[in-house]
């Protein structure tokens, strides 16, 4: 951290607050300097980001009768994306391609990228934006310390085979969230609840305990006690906890999907229910593999 970075630190002055439509320029520009020197192919990003948004070029830069290089071609081309996008650069729309980009860009930076990534969510932090790259994947921070501390240590759980379906239901429900209509957030509260039924299932099936193929949460969740999945916390009160793991399912009755699509979920409830999953799910997989143990 250079002299003006650290009295900048001293004096509280980086953001306190991670904004979702947030991606300062400059912060583009150092993720970009961090990363770029790690891409051996820039063609593959540039080509996946045309077909994704739907253009022939992403901007006008990549021009082959400005540049003699073909690879600076598409560097040229993937770096204007980044800082201007389709319509300037400021736009919400803008501000999702450039994230993108940055995750493209980690995504192939290759093996020996872990200090760049490390550097580029340092980076993110500093300048406020309301995402860390995590697994492969940027993903929302409403709250650095409840992030370090519930959904980092459960994306890292869950990033592995046997729980994809949890992982990409966890995944999609902070994607809904992202979102904000009616209907999204009400699939967020249920894709909550369909993230732990995944993991459950799974674990069931591993651990040879029989369930029926139609049990949702709750049934669940009471079948996982009963078959001693959740040691107790106190030392003896276990009744707590079981009740604590199933009032995801009682948000999830009285706020997603229920109501029909027109029903307003407020924030805060769907907030609720993506961080008791999340915490929920680190505490059955944690229990889980210390079983197998």
């Amino acid at each position: 951290m250079l002299f003006f970075e650290r009295m900048k630190t001293q004096r509280g002055e980086w953001p306190k607050t991670f904004e979702k439509n947030h991606f300062p320029d400059n912060a583009r520009t150092q993720c970009w300097q961090l990363l770029s020197p790690k891409i051996r192919n820039f063609e593959i990003i540039v080509r996946i980001l045309r077909h994704a948004v739907g253009v022939y070029k992403l901007n006008n830069v990549g021009s082959p009768s400005a540049y003699s290089s073909e690879r600076f071609n598409y560097s040229a081309e993937l770096q204007a994306f980044l800082h201007n996008g389709m319509d300037g650069g400021s736009s919400p729309q803008d501000i999702d391609y450039a994230l993108t980009t940055i995750e493209l860009m980690a995504q192939k930076s290759g093996y020996d990228s872990e200090n760049a990534i490390d550097a580029v969510n340092y980076r993110l932090r500093l300048a406020g934006v309301g995402y860390k790259y995590i697994d492969g994947q940027l993903i929302p921070v409403d709250d650095e310390e409840l992030t370090n501390d519930a959904v980092i240590p459960t994306i890292s759980l869950l990033n592995r085979d046997e729980f994809t379906d949890s992982y990409n239901y966890l995944r999609q429900a902070f994607s809904d969230y992202k979102e904000g209509t009616s209907e999204s957030s009400q699939n967020a509260i249920d894709n909550t609840v369909k993230a732990v039924e995944a993991a459950l299932k799974v674990i069931f099936k591993n651990l040879g305990i029989i369930y029926g193929d139609k049990d949702t949460y709750m049934p669940l969740i009471q079948k996982a006690a009963e078959n001693g999945l959740f040691p107790a916390i106190a030392s003896d009160k276990l009744a707590p906890i079981t009740n604590e793991l199933k009032a995801l399912g009682e948000i999830r009755n009285k706020e997603g999907g229920h109501g029909g699509p027109d029903k307003k979920v407020s924030d805060k409830a769907v907030r609720l229910a993506i961080h008791h999953a999340t915490a929920n799910l680190l505490y059955i997989v944690e229990s889980y593999l210390e079983r197998k143990q």
